[in-house]
């Protein structure tokens, strides 16, 4: 517990002295994912940028944040990173998904239109922002 409390408080202190801005809270991300997951909307693919990764990662699954043992508003991690540390989401309208043994990478087109509506019916104000590829959702600036 005490390693997750130093992860979280090294997070804060790096948003803290890179970004501008904080957009998104934990709360934010927790009700956007369990929006998402309640709304009948398909998700391909969403790429996650964590503040303190260079890479962007490709996700397949909503986080399962809801558990029957902990209070919903005490869940602040995802994948043993705190939900504080995502920068950035982003919904691309073609999800590229790389394959193993030299098999070309697949490209399955993904409905950002479906997802913005189902965002915007969770009935609060994300930071949304339409790019080229498709949308996202801006936790830090």
């Amino acid at each position: 517990m005490a390693d997750r409390r130093d992860h979280l408080e090294k997070v804060r202190t790096e948003v803290r002295q890179n970004f501008s801005q904080s957009l998104m809270s934990s709360s934010k991300w927790r009700a956007l994912f369990q929006g998402l997951e309640d709304a009948d909307v398909e998700i391909i693919g969403f790429v996650v940028k964590y503040v303190d990764d260079e890479m962007e990662r490709l996700e397949r699954n909503l986080p399962r944040l809801c558990r029957p043992y902990l209070p919903h508003g005490w869940v602040e991690m995802w994948n043993n990173t705190p939900l504080l540390a995502i920068e950035w989401i982003g919904f691309p309208r073609i999800v590229v998904i790389k394959r193993w043994d030299n098999l070309p990478s697949l490209r399955m087109p993904q409905d950002v239109d479906a997802i913005h509506a189902a965002i915007e019916a969770i009935g609060k104000l994300f930071p949304i922002e339409m790019t080229e590829n498709g949308l996202r959702v801006v936790g830090h600036r």
